[in-house]
């Protein structure tokens, strides 16, 4: 349960009086007139007392811990010139990277005219017509295989 300030202070402030956080409303406060006995009112008080004290340190020990980052300078978070460089190398090499790796694997799953062919229609945009004249075949061949290089290269990014 979550304690709020005022129920400590309150509780703290008065020692013939228990007072107890209530998510539904108000706190609820405890007397020793709700106790069988004043030593069961003491002891239930020494109990709370010991909770909101161990709540208190909590709170304080996080704000002795927590520094807002509206309080830093944005020059203190910033990384050195030469660290940032280093950086952004690195991910253009990791990119670099990971394209040669999809450009292998895409080359991988193709065969080689349907990698050419998929090469010419996508990157120079030359029609299935032109293609197959190129070529010397027929343009549902070439299309054909256009779609076919399409549907291996769609289940490769399903994988």
């Amino acid at each position: 349960m979550k304690f709020h300030l005022p129920e400590y202070a309150a509780n703290q402030k008065n020692a013939s009086a228990i007072v107890c956080p209530n998510q539904n409303g108000p706190a609820v406060i405890l007397t020793k007139a709700d106790f069988k006995s004043e030593q069961a009112f003491a002891f239930w008080k020494s109990v709370s007392d010991e909770i909101y004290r161990a709540w208190e340190k909590e709170v304080r020990r996080e704000k002795a811990n927590t520094v807002s980052l509206n309080l830093i300078p944005e020059s203190a978070a910033a990384l050195p010139a030469v660290e940032r460089e280093m950086i952004e190398r690195l991910d253009a090499k990791e990119a670099e990277q990971k394209r040669r790796d999809s450009f292998e694997r895409l080359r991988s799953a193709l065969t080689e005219t349907q990698f050419r062919r998929l090469c010419l229609y996508a990157s120079e945009n030359r029609t299935a017509r032109e293609i197959s004249e190129h070529e010397g075949v027929s343009p549902s061949a070439v299309a054909k295989s256009i779609r076919q290089a399409m549907r291996k290269i769609a289940a490769l990014s399903v994988r």
